[in-house]
């Protein structure tokens, strides 16, 4: 595809101002930042899921938090700088009030990544499962 350069900065603002572009940013290596150590934890809760999310919210060290349908009702992503770290990010976790259980599982080398791609996705609406 041949665009000149305004052409494509009309498509790349339209695609920012109908919120398809999202954002902009630079990817850090978590290892040469000093923060090497992730995981997954799994939080059991009993209270108030607004709540528990706030205060989980200003702990830097959770990279992200899902609330989920399962055993679990939140999965949060964390990541800090060693073993001891880690541990002490876990029970500033277990003292939220309502957080009742953890269940942690540190995660080792990256087999792979990727950013939500929801193109295929969409290549795919509409199309009946069974025929393809």
């Amino acid at each position: 595809m041949r665009l000149s350069a305004p052409a494509a900065h009309y498509r790349v603002k339209a695609l920012e101002r109908d919120g398809v572009i999202s954002g902009y940013g630079a990817r850090l290596s978590a290892a040469a930042i000093g923060a090497g150590l992730s995981g997954i934890v799994a939080v059991e809760i009993d209270g108030s899921l607004a709540t528990i999310v706030a205060a989980l919210e200003d702990i830097r060290e959770i990279e992200a938090c899902w609330s989920t349908a399962g055993v679990s009702d939140i999965l949060l992503r964390v990541r800090s700088r060693d073993a001891l770290a880690m541990e002490r990010l876990l029970v500033r976790i277990r003292e939220i009030p309502g957080v009742v259980r953890t269940r942690s599982t540190i995660l080792l080398a990256t087999q792979f990544s990727r950013e939500a791609d929801p193109v295929p996705l969409l290549a795919g609406a509409g199309t009946d499962p069974a025929k393809t």
